[in-house]
């Protein structure tokens, strides 16, 4: 029996893929090698690597740790998300993975519950892996918990965090994030499902009993954090979740794939257009096909199914809230922006941008609308040619 053809195809990527990632894969090679004994030393010398620092605010049973990692030094973005996590009544763990100036430790430590210096060793989940260990030896038994990292402006706009514990509360799940992975899946007769994968990483609220579950503490405890990027996404990223939801915890994101692609098979012509103009894009045969669909606009029915055909091919190639900005917005807001430093991410924002100047998206705070205009007249003035995903 032949193979489908896009099972074929799906596994010439996937090759072409691995054949492309290889001299990266040979450089990191002797520190996989050494990772052993790397990460035996780092364990043996923790309290020597470290430095916890008090902060001014105080304990409570909602707790939010929060990695930082800014080299160039701490931008209005991160005091905004550790100011409405307050607000919402999180003690914050701030854990560092790159030191700070001393003007900047000094704000966050009047902000925080702690603040922990460490070597930027094992990503954001080597960061989440200390401050979880920082919380057990201080004897903290939260009844909630937020792990998240700065890579995304949080909140963009709206008071996302109460509609996650609404979720959290009313659903009655252990974890909510702000997005949820899912793929398309088809079985031996072509029939299509959507499977529910990993929570992204850069958010998770926990509930008190999921904290406190078998799942949650052995895959701490056993989580053998790396600094090989590959590693990471593969037991950290995308594990975490795979672990606790094969173990019976149920976890939930607010904006997923399937409910996106439902809501454009119901959206009108007008609202298809609007998508394709604040479209962005990651693959320059898409971008085309796009652009070719905007200057064939005639309203009519047959445009319509084109450009449903389109933004469902992208949507599942790419994901569907940086591809289509002012349609994901429009269906579930813009609770976060990703950070992200590859072209694909600066498209979206420069969109998100143009959606907020054409009064079509609500714009965020203006200490975080100017940071984020910045960014976008940097990168437009000095655009990046790499468009892959990173962590």
């Amino acid at each position: 029996m032949a193979l489908p053809f896009w099972k074929v195809k799906r596994e010439l990527k996937r090759l072409a893929f691995q054949l492309q990632d290889l001299p990266r894969r040979l450089q990191n090679l002797p520190a996989v090698l050494r990772h052993d004994k790397t990460l035996a030393e780092y364990e043996a010398g923790f309290d020597q690597a470290i430095r916890l620092i008090p902060g001014a605010a105080p304990i409570g049973p909602k707790v939010a740790l929060l990695v930082i990692y800014q080299p160039g030094g701490l931008p209005p973005s991160v005091l905004h998300t550790i100011g409405y996590l307050t607000r919402h009544g999180y003690a914050v763990l701030a854990v560092l993975n790159t030191p700070l100036p001393e003007g900047d430790l000094a704000r966050l430590t009047s902000l925080c519950w702690r603040v922990l210096e460490r070597p930027n060793f094992g990503y954001d989940f080597g960061g989440y892996r200390d401050g979880l260990r920082i919380l057990s030896r201080e004897g903290v038994t939260a009844e909630r918990l937020i792990i998240m990292n700065d890579s995304v402006w949080f909140p963009f706009q709206g008071d996302p965090l109460s509609q996650l514990e609404a979720m959290l509360e009313a659903e009655g799940l252990d974890a909510v994030g702000l997005n949820q992975d899912q793929k398309l899946r088809r079985d031996a007769s072509g029939a299509e499902s959507f499977e529910t994968r990993q929570l992204e990483s850069y958010f998770f609220l926990f509930s008190g009993e999921a904290i406190h579950s078998e799942p949650f503490q052995a895959f701490w405890q056993s989580y053998r954090m790396s600094s090989d990027k590959s590693y990471t996404i593969k037991h950290g990223e995308v594990g975490f979740s795979s672990y606790l939801m094969e173990r019976g915890l149920r976890l939930k994101g607010m904006i997923r794939r399937q409910e996106f692609l439902e809501a454009m098979e119901a959206a009108a012509v007008e609202d298809l257009r609007l998508a394709l103009d604040y479209a962005a894009y990651a693959d320059e045969t898409y971008a085309r096909d796009g652009a070719a669909l905007l200057a064939s606009y005639d309203g009519s029915s047959d445009w319509r199914v084109k450009a449903l055909a389109h933004v469902r091919t992208v949507a599942l190639r790419r994901p569907f809230n940086v591809g289509f900005p002012l349609a994901a917005d429009r269906l579930f807001g813009t609770a976060y922006v990703k950070k992200n430093s590859q072209a694909f991410f600066h498209r979206m924002r420069m969109q998100i941008l143009r959606g907020i100047d054409n009064g079509l998206i609500a714009p965020p705070p203006p200490e975080l609308l100017s940071e984020f205009r910045a960014m976008v007249e940097t990168y437009e003035r000095n655009p990046p040619a790499n468009a892959e995903r990173t962590l």
